[in-house]
């Protein structure tokens, strides 16, 4: 930027940045209105919160002379505040100008700092650069600084010969107290303290929510039989089993003591879906069979059996077993 009586003429527009400084230029940090002058025109930007100046919130632009000089705006030297908002096309024009020597508002020359808002009024804050004064007398010399380091001990030089004993001098005075040391460490933990006292009982606290239900505990051991009750009604007469016939089937016969049903008996020695106590007979088992046809028709032999193997039924024939007879035909039994 040039400063001093060359001229100057810069233009910054202001609108809603994250700006820390307002002004920054070929020096960098805060650019002032004249880096040579006595009185500097500074600025600086703020954050505003939503609903202060603006509705959605924005940035606030302050200015004003450095009447301190000592570099920073502060509060009571700001002559003007500017706004612009977020969300509208509101922003600030910033513009420097050179004052030149001789000019009625700074003799020695200056700078003007003009701040414009979008369709507002400038405002202007103006820095006159100062005199340059003839040096002053010297001031008087400061104190002597501390003592430097002691430089590094020198090379012994060949020892002399033993001089006389001198006269024992007098003790000089005590040496002011050496700083104080750096703080130790932390020392090593002492031992527990004896336990205290127990403190007075609280007051008892609400009771808890109600836990889970246990598990189910083991089966006690049973009671003792009760007493017989009493005899109940005699039930209505069953249906009376024929008396046993030898050499025949029945469709419901007594044998050996086991109640024998067949569903039809199409002749002496068949029964079909035989039942004894009202279970279907296993016709697939050999032994049934021949007990059933041995106990009712007087005979040991019959005209099917299973292969135990294969799962398939034979027939009997006049030349043995005819293989391949389906299992359906099973349901009977045929006696010979």
């Amino acid at each position: 930027m040039t400063t001093g009586r060359s001229q100057m003429h810069s233009i910054y527009t202001l609108s809603l940045l994250a700006f820390t400084v307002v002004l920054t230029g070929c020096g960098g940090g805060t650019e002032r209105a004249s880096t040579s002058s006595s009185v500097q025109a500074l600025l600086r930007t703020s954050i505003l919160p939503v609903g202060t100046q603006c509705p959605t919130g924005g940035q606030s632009l302050q200015f004003g002379l450095d009447a301190n000089i000592d570099g920073a705006l502060q509060d009571d030297e700001v002559q003007g505040t500017g706004f612009t908002c977020t969300g509208s096309s509101s922003s600030m024009r910033v513009e420097v100008l050179a004052i030149e020597v001789g000019d009625a508002r700074c003799v020695n020359g200056g700078s003007v700092l003009r701040v414009t808002p979008t369709g507002g009024t400038p405002q202007n804050v103006v820095a006159c650069n100062g005199t340059a004064s003839s040096p002053g007398a010297q001031g008087p010399g400061g104190p002597a600084g501390p003592a430097g380091e002691t430089g590094a001990a020198g090379l012994t030089g060949p020892a002399g010969g033993t001089g006389a004993t001198g006269a024992t001098g007098a003790t000089g005075p005590a040496g002011p107290a050496g700083p104080v040391g750096a703080t130790g460490g932390i020392g090593a933990t002492g031992p527990v303290g004896a336990v205290g006292a127990p403190g007075p009982a609280g007051p008892a606290g609400s009771t808890g929510a109600a836990g889970a239900t246990g598990a189910i505990g083991a089966a006690g051991a049973p009671g003792a039989t009760g007493a017989t009750g009493a005899t109940g009604p005699t039930g209505a007469a069953g249906t009376p089993i024929p008396a046993f016939i030898q050499g025949r089937f029945l469709p419901m016969q007594l044998v050996d003591g086991l109640v024998l049903t067949c569903a039809a008996t199409p002749t002496a020695e068949t029964c079909n879906s035989p039942k004894i106590n009202g279970e279907y007979v296993d016709l697939s088992s050999l032994d049934t069979v021949t007990y059933i046809c041995g106990a009712v028709v007087g005979t040991t032999l019959f005209n099917y059996q299973i292969d135990p193997h294969s799962g398939m039924a034979f027939e009997r024939v006049a030349s043995g077993w005819a293989y391949g007879l389906s299992s359906v035909l099973l349901a009977e039994i045929v006696c010979n």
